[in-house]
This record gives C-alpha cells, sequence and structure tokens, in this order.
C-alpha cells in the first residue's frame, strides 16, 4: 500500500509540475504574444504615418505643379487669344467680337491676338476683316502673326505693313502658359 501511495503521490506531484510548467508556459506565451502584438500595432501605426506623410508630400507637390502652370500671378488677367480657324464667320462671331468688346469693356488688363495658320489666309484676303483687327489694334488689342504660317501663305510683308508683329510664336506661346496667361483658342 505503501508502494501504492508512493506512486499515486509521484503521480500527484509530476501532474502539479507539468500543471506549473504549463501554466508558467502559458503566461510565456502571452506574455509574447501581447509583446507582438504591441510591436505590429507600433510598427503598422508608423507605416500609417508614413503613408499619410507620403499622400501630404505628393498633394503638396501636385499643389506646385499646378501653381507652375496656373499661377495666381499678375499675368493671371491677360488673354491670349488664338486665332487659328480659317472660317470667316468664325472671325467675325466669334474671335473678333468678343476680343473686341473685351478690350473695349476692359475685362483684361492685356489681351493679345495671335493670328496662326489658317487664319493667315484669311485674313490677308478679306477686307473687312483687315479693318475690324486694325480697330481692334487701334483700341490697345496687341497684334501677333506667327511667321512660319504668314510665310507659308506668303502674307508676312503684308501683316507687317499692317503694323502687326510677324516672328515665331511657338515660344512665345508656350511662355504665355507657362506664365499664367489666359489663353482662348478658335
Amino acid at each position: 500500500m505503501k508502494r501504492l501511495f508512493f506512486i499515486i503521490a509521484i503521480g500527484i506531484f509530476a501532474m502539479a509540475t507539468v500543471t506549473a510548467q504549463n501554466a508558467d508556459a502559458v503566461k510565456k506565451y502571452e506574455a509574447a504574444a501581447t509583446k507582438a502584438s504591441k510591436e505590429a500595432a507600433v510598427t503598422a501605426e508608423k507605416a500609417t504615418m508614413a503613408a499619410e506623410k507620403a499622400e501630404m508630400a505628393a498633394k503638396d507637390e501636385k499643389k506646385v505643379t499646378l501653381r507652375e502652370f496656373h499661377p495666381t500671378s499678375e499675368n493671371a488677367n491677360k488673354l491670349v487669344v488664338l486665332w487659328t480657324s480659317g472660317e470667316a464667320d468664325v472671325a467675325h462671331r466669334m474671335v473678333f467680337m468678343y476680343t473686341h468688346y473685351a478690350q473695349q469693356q476692359k475685362m483684361w488688363d492685356e489681351i493679345t491676338l495671335i493670328i496662326w495658320g489658317p487664319s493667315s489666309r484669311l485674313l490677308a484676303g478679306d477686307v473687312s476683316l483687315q479693318k475690324k483687327v486694325l480697330a481692334m489694334k487701334k483700341d490697345g488689342v496687341i497684334v501677333k502673326a506667327c511667321i512660319v504660317c504668314a510665310d507659308m501663305y506668303g502674307v508676312s510683308d503684308k501683316f507687317r505693313e499692317m503694323g502687326f508683329e510677324v516672328k515665331g510664336m511657338g515660344q512665345p506661346l508656350t511662355n504665355y502658359i507657362k506664365q499664367g496667361y489666359r489663353v482662348l483658342t478658335f
């Protein structure tokens, strides 16, 4: 019996030891899991903050880009009318009607009319349009013509005689856009 009692006692002791060891293991596991969870939360928070910071930087960069092409500057109230159409009706009822009226009413600080492409040929051959452009010029509209287009139609000298500035207009047009001028194309 003593032997049975001894075996039972050893069994109980072994079970108690295993249970205590299991409890310690569970506590260690819970502590490790809690620590890992906290570290993961910190890492996730850092990642979220980094993503928000990157998003804000991208928005700021976008704002800078927009400001470069659409600045609120001294040029924001200046208009460039790019006249390319070779149709007389468009010239009479759209381009000239608005451009001249806007100049007379001082809607813009400055208005520049650029004669480009087929409008060169149309203007050179239409006296009524020439009179309207000269009237706009007299009222303060700045008139320029693309020399490449005017040369193609053989009208550069005629435009110079009318007092228009005739020169390459690709770079000036690009500059107008980049400097914040408003550009209206017909």
